[in-house]
């Protein structure tokens, strides 16, 4: 006499070696990516508000310039210009403000010249200092330090990584 029942019970643990298979696939597979990858900071970015002293205004935007004719020049002449964008979103803190890129990759004193035609020219000058972290994948933090501008009144804040300046003309 023949026992039917040997295909069915092979049968039976087909799906669940299946079933096994498919939860097990993938915590076998080893990421590619290192543990610091993708743990880079945002660039910092400065907004400059340069405001009116007896109005109060906002003169980039009362006197409608245009971020084309801003020269934004950093430290000596062999580095080439940078470019800055004039901030129009109402909601944002940067409303109103020359906002571009500043170095904060290496230690050491930056300096920049921004000309606004017929308006100013002004001196932004900084320092940044290398701090220590617990951080494996980033041992040490480049931190942009005591923002000054040379030739007018000034008031600092900072939103994130922004750096908010507010120059009275």
């Amino acid at each position: 006499m023949k026992n039917n029942r040997m295909p069915t019970r092979k049968l039976f643990y087909l799906p669940l070696i299946f079933i096994a298979l498919v939860f097990a696939a993938p915590g076998c597979h080893k990421s590619n990516q290192t543990p610091c990858e993708n743990n880079e900071a945002p660039p910092v970015q400065v907004g400059l508000i340069f405001l009116d002293k007896q109005t109060g205004e906002n003169i980039l935007i009362s006197k409608n310039i245009e971020s084309g004719t801003i020269k934004i020049t950093q430290g000596s002449s062999e580095v080439p210009e940078t470019t800055g964008t004039i901030v129009t979103n109402a909601g944002s803190d940067l409303y109103g403000s020359l906002k571009f890129h500043i170095e904060d990759l290496k230690k050491g004193e930056f300096k920049y010249t921004v000309s606004i035609p017929d308006v100013t020219t002004t001196t932004l000058s900084y320092n940044n200092t290398e701090e220590k972290t617990d951080n494996r994948c980033k041992p040490y933090v480049i931190k942009v330090q005591d923002p000054v501008i040379a030739e007018h009144q000034y008031t600092v804040q900072k939103s994130g990584t922004n750096i908010i300046i507010k120059i009275t003309l």
